[in-house]
């Protein structure tokens, strides 16, 4: 019997230890964080939700454990957003200048505001600079690679390895203020999901249940080498822009597409109750903007 006394003294002390201790409470709370988490991914999971939406929901709800894995499709996407960007070759400054204003680069006739030889070249140097820059960030655009991987990831980082592997690294947050000043019920980083998606983004930070979801991703060198890559639809740049268009021109049918049947339903709805239109909204998104680009 000395064994099952010796046990139940040493389940006593644990017990107490982990009463008396100053953080006790917190202690609990991430005990039943962690369970509740592991219960909404499972059941998240088990529905088959979209990832944009699913990374969404954990956001809302406190986040979680740093996202390790990505769908073969979610990969190739990705993997052909990265070779189309590294099969995009920076100009250089000498390439710029004879593409602009041919080989010699001399003065030519012409109004005043054709730069100088002098003031072509730093142009050129200045644009050539920004390519190669732009060519060697880790920083892959998804906006032209579909509706899931560009509202779950938009931009990420692709990161070659040494040993051939390939980490893919993000962080699923809200970047505030990025169409005009935000709003209870417009969030310009969230334009797709419209006013439920802002409403209840904006309910979590005052609940104070918000947090962004760390992405990291490690894909062998063997996985990576044998992933067919889905090339974009179309160039990430203007896909990029397309969509922030979109954000300013929205058209009846379009909300749905992007944030799906039953958030779009629910957008209808409270622009109907407010007595407004997703076109009016884009408009004073725009209008918000020029304010904030100009100025007092």
């Amino acid at each position: 019997m000395d064994w099952l006394t010796k046990r139940i003294r040493q389940v006593w002390d644990q017990a107490k230890d982990f009463a008396d201790g100053p953080s006790s409470a917190a202690k609990v709370g991430r005990f039943a964080g962690a369970v509740f988490q592991g219960a909404r991914d499972r059941t998240l999971e088990a529905l088959n939700v979209p990832r944009p939406e699913a990374l969404f929901i954990k956001a809302l709800t406190g986040g979680g454990q740093a996202q390790t894995e990505m769908t073969p499709l979610e990969l190739s996407k990705i993997k052909g957003a990265y070779e189309a960007k590294q099969s995009n070759k920076p100009p250089t400054k000498e390439e710029l200048l004879k593409k602009w204003w041919g080989s010699d680069n001399q003065s030519i006739a012409g109004p005043q505001s054709v730069p100088s030889p002098s003031e072509r070249e730093a142009a050129a140097k200045r644009i050539a600079n920004d390519s190669l820059a732009h060519y060697r960030s880790p920083v892959v655009s998804l906006y032209g690679s579909g509706r899931d991987v560009k509202l779950a990831y938009g931009n990420l980082s692709v990161i070659p390895q040494a040993d051939g592997s390939v980490r893919i690294v993000d962080k699923f947050k809200v970047d505030p203020n990025l169409f005009g000043s935000d709003r209870f019920d417009r969030v310009g980083d969230l334009g797709e999901g419209g006013p439920g998606a802002a409403i209840a983004y904006n309910l979590a930070k005052r609940l104070g249940t918000f947090r962004d979801v760390d992405i990291n991703v490690n894909v062998p060198k063997e996985q990576w080498e044998q992933i067919n890559s889905e090339r974009p639809n179309v160039p990430p740049a203007a896909a990029e822009l397309k969509a922030n268009m979109e954000l300013f021109n929205a058209k009846k049918g379009e909300g749905e597409k992007e944030a799906g049947r039953l958030l779009d339903s629910f957008n209808q709805n409270y622009w109907r109750l407010k007595g407004t239109t997703p076109e009016a909204e884009s408009l004073g998104m725009f209008a918000d903007e020029m304010k904030k680009a100009v100025g007092p």
